[in-house]
């Protein structure tokens, strides 16, 4: 692991990250100590791995949001109405043709993303 601080920017470069130097109340400017910059590029890594996570199960929470009411479909099945069941189905088939599931090759895309970049 790399730390170096420029004395005259007081920027830390941490595994080739630049980190600016924290703003003190007072205006004054003090750089990151070497153990605070490994806390806040270890966020950094981490937030990364959260990104690509969202980015594989956001079509989840896009499904969800926008799937018919399950009510809906209960109503269908107490009135034996074959017409609103058989719509309630093409309605969660409509979201999940729009929201469709990562396939394997977006998988490995998503996960060949290096720290810093995005989709």
């Amino acid at each position: 692991m790399t730390y170096s601080l420029n004395n005259e920017t007081k920027v830390v470069t941490y595994e080739g990250r630049d980190y600016f130097p924290k703003l003190m109340g007072d205006g004054s400017q003090v750089p990151w100590t070497e153990d605070e910059v490994k806390i806040l590029h270890q966020q950094y890594l981490d937030g990364h791995e959260i990104y690509k996570q969202n980015l594989k199960e956001e079509y989840k929470v896009k499904r969800r949001n926008e799937y018919p009411l399950m009510e809906d479909y209960l109503d269908a099945i107490v009135k034996d109405d074959d017409t609103q069941k058989q719509k309630y189905i093409d309605d969660c088939n409509a979201v999940k043709t729009k929201y469709p599931k990562p396939t394997a090759e977006d998988i490995a895309k998503i996960d060949a993303l290096k720290v810093g970049e995005s989709l």
